[in-house]
């Protein structure tokens, strides 16, 4: 079982890095920490949170990038919209209108 209390020594070897790390993050509040004297003291259970919260950010950075979403195409939307049956003469955009619409605009020609 863990000391509730480390130090720097032992957060060094926990993380397996050097001393100089681990007061160099603790310095900038990456590893919560606090200065007594000439040393750091570190609390057990928080070290292991901000090494969780970091492994976790970290990833999500070494993630891919979503890709964006692909815009439809002239292409794409070819069918969606059914053209108006020809019977005489039509206007473009009257496919978009209710039928009573078109039969009141063709009416009024």
């Amino acid at each position: 079982m863990m000391q509730p209390i480390l130090t720097t020594e032992e957060v060094a070897e926990l993380l397996k890095c050097s001393t100089r790390t681990v007061e160099d993050h603790a310095r900038s509040g990456r590893i919560p920490g606090a200065k007594f004297g000439d040393g750091w003291v570190f609390a057990a259970d928080l070290v292991v949170e901000a090494v969780k919260r970091i492994s976790l950010e970290e990833a999500k950075r070494r993630a891919p990038a979503p890709e964006p979403e692909k815009k439809a195409t002239g292409a794409d939307v070819v069918g969606v919209i059914k053209p108006a049956p020809k019977k005489g003469r039509t206007l473009p955009g009257l496919s978009l209108l209710p039928q009573h619409a078109v039969s009141q605009i063709l009416a009024s020609q």
